[in-house]
């Protein structure tokens, strides 16, 4: 009985942290949510077939949400890219430099702009998140932004002991601490 209860005890936290990971998703998608039903009040153009102007019900591509390892030891995070699709408004969150993104690492909602993020180990003992980038986001050597055909990217390692992304200091973080905290 005693090793069961150390077995329940070892999940818990995993299945506390997974249902308070879920709790965190749905509060983000509900403020997408409220703005979607918010623009079906204004007068847009008419819609396709497909799409009926009644429902404002947001969809995501089930692609848009993903773990990445954040460190060499097997950490995760849990990333949302924000690139849902309303009726008549389509994905107007997103532009051409790509969407906001959170990533949530244990409870703590964190923030960038750009495409998908990934995870990279560099040797054995770092992890280092890459968020690829377009556009006005780019500057070149010579300190001029760049059209919107030009990708670069940024990079951020997790940093255990602190509980946040560090970054190069020259610029804004790449992973800011997030506005939305339910």
């Amino acid at each position: 009985m005693l090793k069961y209860a150390v077995i329940l005890m070892l999940l818990f936290p995993s299945y506390s942290h997974a249902e308070a990971t879920e709790n965190i998703l749905e509060f983000i998608l509900e403020s997408y949510q409220a703005e979607c039903i918010a623009a079906q009040e204004e007068p847009m153009a008419s819609v396709s077939d497909d799409e009926d102007s009644n429902v404002a019900a947001i969809t995501l591509d089930e692609s848009s949400i993903y773990n990445i390892d954040i460190t060499a030891d097997g950490k995760e995070a849990t990333v949302l890219y924000a690139n849902p699709r309303c009726p008549q408004i389509g994905s107007a969150w997103c532009g051409t430099s790509g969407c906001t993104t959170y990533v949530i690492v244990d409870g703590t909602i964190f923030q960038t702009a750009g495409f998908k993020p990934v995870s990279v180990t560099i040797g054995e003992n770092s992890v280092v998140v890459i968020v690829p980038r377009a556009g006005r986001a780019c500057v070149n050597a010579d300190g001029q932004t760049q059209s919107n055909n030009v990708s670069c990217y940024a990079a951020a390692v997790w940093d255990d002991e602190a509980n946040t992304f560090n970054s190069i200091g020259s610029d804004d973080p790449v992973f800011r601490l997030s506005d939305l905290m339910p």
